[in-house]
């Protein structure tokens, strides 16, 4: 094969799999089936798109894109034991993440593969290497330590309209003329392409961020109010204590009392005087 065979099909592989993996990072641990394969089944679906591409001479077609866009969402529906919205939000984050990066690579390409007279996806397979190089571990550790406990958020109402935030702003960027397949490609309109898909992956990490800190200040007040009930059922056990206390002083006190009340009878030879006294206090006792 030449190389005008296999950059085509090597651009397919750049332009997916490192997303995808990305896409089922978070949900590695709630998989219906065993990784090998969830593997084995893309593996069939990406081969599937590199034949259609190839079939339709490496001309990307957007009926095919979105087949294949579908396609993989399902298959995470299936395999993935986690909420639809989950989901949802993850696969539309990971989108624009793909969006800007093959975007830029493929408008890059398009802009200067004519002049360059190179082989067709040449350019946009070493700009997309380019980027992961510069973006990809920034991005996964995004992935790993935000969203990945995000996602653990169990709240079915945030959920529900969380995910609607990265859609609308996908939305709105594929609404952008500069993002159309098959529009003309300049200089400004890569510029359009590299700060829209940057500003949305902002607007997302600000938002993630946003409703962590909302979480953790919800967690500190639950944490400051149980607090608060603890320290007042403390104060109230010390009050009881120190009430007990003085009880038990009142109690030692009249004891001491009384044994020296028969002491005296008893030194003095008064027996029946310490006898009466007993009986007495015996009585007090009985009445209590």
């Amino acid at each position: 094969m030449t190389i005008d065979k296999i950059s085509p099909i090597i651009y397919i592989i750049l332009a997916t799999l490192p997303f995808s993996f990305l896409q089922y990072y978070p949900f590695l641990a709630n998989l219906r089936t065993p990784k090998i394969v969830v593997a084995s089944i893309y593996g069939t679906i990406l081969f599937s798109e590199i034949v259609l591409f190839n079939q339709n001479n490496y001309v990307i077609v957007p009926d095919i894109v979105m087949l294949f866009y579908l396609l993989n969402i399902l298959l995470s529906l299936v395999v993935v034991r986690s909420s639809l919205y989950k989901q949802l939000f993850v696969t539309f984050v990971i989108v624009i993440y793909q969006l800007l990066l093959v975007g830029v690579s493929i408008a890059c390409e398009r802009w200067t593969q004519p002049e360059s007279g190179l082989p067709p996806y040449l350019i946009g397979n070493l700009l997309l290497i380019l980027q992961f190089a510069l973006t990809y571990q920034i991005f996964f550790k995004f992935m790993h330590q935000k969203i990945s406990s995000f996602v653990r958020y169990e709240d079915d109402t945030v959920w529900r309209w969380i995910w609607l935030v990265p859609a609308c702003i996908l939305a709105i960027i594929l609404a952008t003329k500069q993002f159309v397949i098959g529009s003309a490609v300049n200089l400004y309109s890569i510029l359009v392409r590299l700060f829209a898909g940057t500003g949305a992956l902002a607007c997302c990490l600000i938002l993630v961020d946003s409703i962590e800190a909302i979480r953790e200040k919800e967690h500190l007040k639950n944490n400051l109010k149980l607090t608060e009930k603890l320290q007042k059922v403390q104060a109230h056990h010390y009050e009881a204590l120190c009430e007990n206390m003085v009880v038990t002083r009142r109690i030692r006190h009249d004891l001491r009392h009384q044994f020296v009340v028969l002491q005296n009878y008893l030194e003095n030879g008064r027996t029946k005087e310490a006898l009466a006294y007993l009986y007495k206090y015996q009585g007090d006792l009985s009445k209590q």
